[in-house]
């Protein structure tokens, strides 16, 4: 059986407020110009950065963050992916 698909959730927030889903992608690539576009709005104060193993990226500007994370599809995966086509 196929692993089942990855999505790519990007997010912002702040550590005092609620996070705020931006957008949901089909691979990393895809959401690179939303993830460049959200983290350039605090360019002038980013004081953090990061990758992590697993792939998700995101920086901080004070208390403000954004961050792209990968999640797995939950759920039973088409007969199509079972099938490996």
């Amino acid at each position: 059986m196929s692993a089942l698909p990855t999505v790519w959730i990007l997010t912002r927030g702040a550590d005092d407020v609620d996070t705020v889903i931006i957008g949901v992608y089909a691979s990393k690539i895809a959401a690179r110009a939303d993830f460049e576009y959200a983290a350039g709005i605090h360019a002038d104060r980013l004081t953090d950065k990061w990758e992590h193993s697993d792939g998700e990226i995101g920086c901080r500007a004070e208390l403000d963050y954004i961050a792209l994370t990968p999640y797995p599809v939950q759920g039973q995966a088409p007969r199509e992916l079972e099938a490996g086509r």
